[in-house]
């Protein structure tokens, strides 16, 4: 189908399993890289099936970089997509709601609602400012200028970074309940697991630092195939 997000023709239909012996179907666009959920598919998702997408959307994340449209609408029906929030603890994530057919979501905010991600604090903010002049935005990539603002000005989303005592957790939280579900530790959980406490935290220095969540996640990735 046409994607919700960039109105492009590469979104494809993947199929991860769910909970329950469940087979889902989720569509997700090469393009920019966005979800599209018909249902409640990124909550029935299995830890492990989270954890496989996580690192597909990663590996695509680099080439996704399509320009979201302004006013999307509803893949499904004539109708435009609205704009809704919602929060997991205390990461805050938006999403692009059709109420009788589905919801479109970024891969950065979809990093959001599985608080993979955070919001940088005051401090680590002055930090950054007194190191990086210009960041690209983790949502939409757009050029941040830090002098001026601490939030893109073209979709308005927070500057993130990667938060690995938040990884550790949710990881941490998806293990116990793959172990639970099938008596088999996932070997990528446990790899992740192992190194989320050894990604580098500190803050770049270069005068333009580029997408701060992609950093992270090299870090993240670039570890686990090492090992």
């Amino acid at each position: 189908m046409k994607c919700p997000g960039c109105e492009t023709d590469m979104m494809a239909a993947e199929r991860y399993e769910g909970t329950y012996g469940r087979s889902l179907e989720i569509d997700v666009c090469h393009a920019c890289n966005g979800l599209w959920f018909d249902g409640r598919e990124s909550v029935l998702l299995t830890p492990g099936s989270t954890i496989r997408l996580f690192q597909s959307m990663y590996e695509r994340a680099a080439a996704a970089r399509a320009t979201l449209v302004a006013a999307p609408g509803c893949p499904r029906c004539p109708e435009r997509l609205v704009e809704r929030s919602d929060q997991v603890k205390a990461t805050r994530f938006s999403f692009l709601q059709c109420a009788q057919h589905g919801r479109f979501i970024t891969f950065f905010q979809w990093l959001r609602e599985k608080n993979l991600v955070r919001s940088l604090s005051p401090v680590e903010l002055l930090e950054l400012k007194s190191r990086v002049k210009f960041v690209d935005c983790g949502n939409c990539g757009a050029p941040v200028s830090l002098e001026t603002t601490s939030m893109c000005p073209h979709c308005q989303a927070p500057l993130s970074i990667l938060a690995p005592d938040s990884i550790a957790e949710t990881l941490k939280e998806m293990q116990e309940k793959e172990l639970a579900r099938t008596s088999v530790k996932p070997e990528l959980l446990f790899e992740a697991m192992t190194v989320s406490a050894r990604l580098d935290r500190s803050l770049p220095t270069r005068p333009w630092a580029g997408d701060l969540i992609m950093a992270g996640l090299r870090g993240l990735f670039g570890v686990l195939t090492r090992r």
